[in-house]
């Protein structure tokens, strides 16, 4: 068999498998592309003058929504799944400083609502109240719209 090394110039790996006790070698080339994230609209067809998706302009009269779902970590955090509620709660107080700033904006607007009860608001932060608390009504009327998901208790 050939010298592995001379097949191509990249780096070789060696594994054992321990179920067999078999031996793989492994060829890692390097990247040869890198990808490049271009939020550029431009030349994509069907848009509006001007590039700007505006919804009124492309038919939508209503309101619109729109969920931010945070599906990653925070350094400080660990996954979801694996989050307390004392971690949840403190996490939900790192994101809330986000998305005042969101809200403050006039380009985006919009509310922030919550679903951690007071009791374990004040259980973990001290404070007597959750100030985004949501009421029921409110739920009641997000989740008609179909805007918020029914909870499961």
């Amino acid at each position: 068999m050939e010298n592995q090394d001379e097949l191509c110039d990249t780096t070789h790996a060696t594994y054992t498998c321990f179920e067999n006790n078999t031996k793989m070698t492994l060829c890692l080339r390097p990247l040869q592309q890198v990808h490049v994230t271009n939020w550029s609209l431009d030349g994509i067809a069907g848009l509006p003058e001007g590039g700007q998706l505006d919804m009124a302009q492309l038919g939508l009269k209503d309101e619109l929504s729109m969920r931010v779902r945070v599906g990653r970590n925070l350094t400080t955090f660990p996954l979801p799944g694996a989050m307390t509620k004392a971690q949840r709660i403190e996490f939900e107080q790192t994101m809330l400083k986000a998305f005042a700033l969101l809200v403050q904006d006039p380009a985006y607007g919009g509310a922030i609502h919550s679903l951690t009860p007071h009791a374990d608001w004040k259980e973990v932060t001290g404070a007597a109240e959750n100030p985004n608390l949501m009421t029921p009504e409110k739920y009641d009327a997000l989740v008609k719209a179909h805007v918020m998901f029914k909870v499961c208790i």
